[in-house]
């Protein structure tokens, strides 16, 4: 998202598209997908809290639009975007809050939550079902984009 917001912002291409596969878009570490798996492996919600504590110089950088997607940013303009996310991850209510922000900005937006599978689970089709349908339908959503025929097959 923040590629295409500084596409938009600067008059640069824009993305035809955006996946976004479990996406981090807000800051609060309170939502109900980081209850939910507060201790979940490999993404738990302590690990979380150290990416924020390691990427954010200060309190502020936690309110900056790039990575407050849901609060600080501006979405609209933006390309459609695909929304992947897993059941069992603490950015599951990222991807939903994003999904429902860009709709409210006017950007069309579509989210696949794959119910039983982790953070993770998108690069591991050898051994996971889902992410062999969640690389399908990423997929088919650029491939649609790019104007290619076959992806409404």
């Amino acid at each position: 998202m923040t590629v295409a917001m500084g596409a938009r912002d600067q008059r640069l291409q824009m993305p035809l598209h955006v996946v976004a596969v479990y996406p981090v878009a807000g800051t609060n570490l309170d939502t109900p997908s980081y209850q939910e798996n507060e201790k979940a492996k490999p993404l738990s919600k302590a690990g979380m809290e150290w990416f924020f504590k390691h990427e954010a110089a200060s309190e502020a950088d936690l309110k900056d639009p790039r990575l407050d997607l849901v609060k600080a940013a501006d979405l609209k303009g933006l390309p459609p975007t695909t929304i992947i996310t897993a059941e069992i991850d603490p950015l599951r209510s990222d991807g939903e809050m994003l999904a429902e922000s860009l709709g409210k900005a006017g950007v069309k937006a579509s989210i696949q939550n794959f119910e039983g599978v982790t953070h993770e689970f998108f690069g591991m089709d050898a051994v996971v079902k889902d992410a062999a349908a969640a690389q399908d339908l990423a997929a088919k959503a650029l491939k649609g984009a790019f104007g290619d025929k076959t992806a409404s097959n």
